[in-house]
């Protein structure tokens, strides 16, 4: 199973504590590198991370090959903007985008948006259908 994650934070990584065990691969995708989070990575083969600076226009290799994405980048725009591009394409029961914003998240929510606000891995019913 292949997971993918836009934005390297530290939403980030307590998916990839949440989900590392039950992956077969971990692709993590951002604009900027984190040399902290790398190498903290650095010695785990499931995991690659990306550096693309066109991701904006090029969203589609997020979805590639993906079964999974969490959009978990600090910028609820950017997550919003990823997620409006992806879900056309993409089952919306295997995706879902992190909200810091109250009001925004309570938005999304009520549209039925896979979202969550705060993260709790024992809440999460995305990561509890991987662990699966």
């Amino acid at each position: 199973m292949k997971t993918s994650i836009f934005g390297i934070s530290n939403k980030t990584r307590l998916i990839v504590e949440s989900i590392e065990n039950f992956c077969d691969e971990i692709e993590i995708f951002d604009f900027i590198v984190d040399y902290d989070f790398t190498n903290e990575q650095i010695d785990k083969r499931k995991i690659k991370i990306n550096i693309e600076n066109n991701l904006r226009n090029n969203f589609e290799i997020l979805k590639n090959n993906a079964d999974y994405i969490f959009l978990a980048s600090n910028s609820d725009i950017l997550n919003s903007y990823f997620y409006q591009k992806i879900i056309n394409d993409f089952d919306k029961n295997r995706i879902q985008m992190i909200i810091s914003n109250k009001d925004l998240y309570g938005m999304y929510k009520d549209k039925n948006y896979s979202v969550i606000n705060s993260f709790d891995p024992n809440k999460n019913e995305l990561i509890s259908i991987i662990r699966s």
